[in-house]
């Protein structure tokens, strides 16, 4: 999440899906979950090395993130295009003769 920062956290969370990105911000505020995570990293991983690399950068991120919770409570139109309305045109009415100009007698 370092390497990202926070602009590209948000061009994330603005991509992808809004239901993704509900259950992605309610594992990241599920302290329950963490644990579960660090309980399956700690049987790779050293328990020093998890919390020095792992936990402390996702518990400082945890702390960017309820910025941008508000706006998932907004709730998105469809980009719908208008309709088009359709205007009557009148193929049978004639156009005025032209009437030639005339030359100036002299």
């Amino acid at each position: 999440m370092d390497l990202i920062g926070a602009r590209g956290l948000s061009v994330i969370l603005k991509e992808i899906n809004t239901e993704l990105q509900k259950a992605f911000l309610k594992f990241i505020h599920d302290e329950s979950q963490m644990k579960k995570v660090q309980v399956a990293l700690q049987k790779l991983y050293s328990p020093e090395f998890i919390e020095r690399e792992l936990l402390s950068i996702f518990h400082r991120w945890v702390a960017v993130l309820p910025n941008y919770y508000p706006s998932q409570k907004k709730i998105s139109k469809p980009n719908v295009m208008p309709l088009t309305v359709p205007v009557p045109f009148n193929l049978n009415c004639p156009k005025p003769k032209a009437i030639p100009i005339p030359e100036p007698v002299s």
